[in-house]
């Protein structure tokens, strides 16, 4: 069974991966760590991401189509978020 965690790069999501690696022993074939970019992040972010994913033995899987959050909204006509 695979386990997805929604890897945001944050303590909670971090704390759901450590949890299945080393207090499930699920192996880590099985768990797919899931980063959405926003284009928008903070660089320690990134790096956090690869220090994180280094430490727990899993690879980071991240999807993005390319545009950043105020990209998105211009192309979709969404008053939203500016950038």
């Amino acid at each position: 069974m695979k386990h997805i965690v929604f890897f945001s790069g944050g303590i909670g999501s971090f704390g759901v991966a450590y949890r299945l690696v080393f207090d499930y022993k699920i192996p880590r074939e099985d768990i797919i760590l899931l980063f959405t970019d926003t284009k928008m992040e903070d660089e320690g972010l990134y790096r956090f991401l690869d220090d994180a994913t280094k430490f727990l033995g899993t690879p980071l899987t991240y999807i993005a189509d390319g545009r950043t959050l105020g990209e998105y909204s211009f192309d979709v006509r969404f008053l939203g978020i500016a950038g």
